[in-house]
């Protein structure tokens, strides 16, 4: 009788948990576009202009928002392949679960529990090591194709100086990551990593370098349309700066990445007299695409996640 009344709570709980991530995603996002209320305004002749002229061109960008979290999808099988095997509509699901809680807390640790509880194997969570070498590879190509970004702003030197830093950085993070597989409290759920392959880990990688060249594509395609000046040379360096910065900069609260890249955006070409606004206009755009459509599809995934597991 306990026991059926325990599980009763906790599926109570659970449930409750559900409702109360929807409520904060729905509320958050209420305000966070109350606040962008004055620029959505200032936008919206822009956003009219550019779907009379160049339709067709956001159309394929918002097609490839799907090409973008299907590659994601297909990182989330290999990594999750250790345990389980997932079909690719299961990978999708997990995906899109992740980045629907992950939008609501800070530094997306939600994108970890929405991905582990889509799975019920009862060794889910020692995939967390998997779920940080899928982005630590994503960061590896960013940093990578950051540099573009760097060189069209501070030169040569400061690349080389950027490198060594990366360079020493990744040396003393793999020698604490090392250590701390053997910590005993929390090494379990990193140890894991030690099982994907050289050729595993070189699939993930080259994943993580198909979906940088897509959403790139999509923000090149985009500043096209919205900047009737187009230097490809500049934009491509812009784009992989404000990506650049996006993923090392610091994410304290929900949606603090819109911030980011806005600013981001108007420091890189406020120093090439480009108007700001076409600019901001694309980064917003971009949002709303690969971050915001995907999370409103992901809601009714997050109802879904369950807390049991195969025995």
């Amino acid at each position: 009788m306990k026991a059926k009344l325990s599980q009763s709570l906790v599926k109570q709980i659970t449930v409750l948990l559900k409702v109360l991530i929807i409520a904060i995603i729905l509320i958050m996002l209420y305000f966070k576009l109350i606040d962008q209320q004055d620029l959505l305004q200032e936008m919206k002749a822009l956003f009219i202009k550019g779907f009379t002229e160049n339709r067709w061109l956001l159309l394929l960008v918002i097609l490839l928002m799907p090409v973008n979290w299907f590659i994601e999808g297909l990182k989330w099988k290999i990594i999750a392949g250790k345990i389980v095997h997932l079909s690719q509509w299961q990978a999708f699901k997990g995906i899109l679960s992740g980045l629907t809680i992950g939008f609501a807390t800070p530094h997306g640790i939600g994108d970890y529990l929405g991905r582990i509880m889509t799975i019920k194997h009862r060794q889910r969570f020692f995939l967390i090591g998997g779920i940080m070498l899928g982005r630590l590879s994503q960061l590896g190509v960013t940093l990578l194709f950051g540099m573009v970004g760097v060189f069209y702003l501070f030169g040569l030197k400061t690349v080389v100086y950027c490198s060594i830093a990366v360079l020493v950085t990744s040396i003393l993070l793999a020698v604490l990551f090392n250590r701390v597989k053997h910590i005993k409290s929390v090494g379990r759920f990193f140890r894991m990593v030690d099982d994907y392959s050289v050729g595993e880990v070189c699939k993930i990688i080259l994943l993580s370098a198909c979906r940088y060249f897509v959403f790139s594509l999509q923000f090149l395609i985009v500043l096209f349309v919205f900047l009737p000046k187009f230097d490809l040379c500049l934009n491509v360096a812009g784009v992989t700066w404000v990506f650049l910065a996006k993923s090392i900069l610091p994410s304290f609260n929900f949606l603090s990445d819109l911030g980011i890249r806005e600013y981001s955006a108007i420091y890189f070409f406020e120093n090439y007299q480009i108007e700001i606004l076409p600019v901001l206009c694309a980064s917003l755009f971009i949002w709303m695409v690969n971050i915001l459509m995907p999370t409103l599809l992901g809601i009714p995934f997050v109802f879904q996640l369950n807390s049991k597991v195969e025995p």
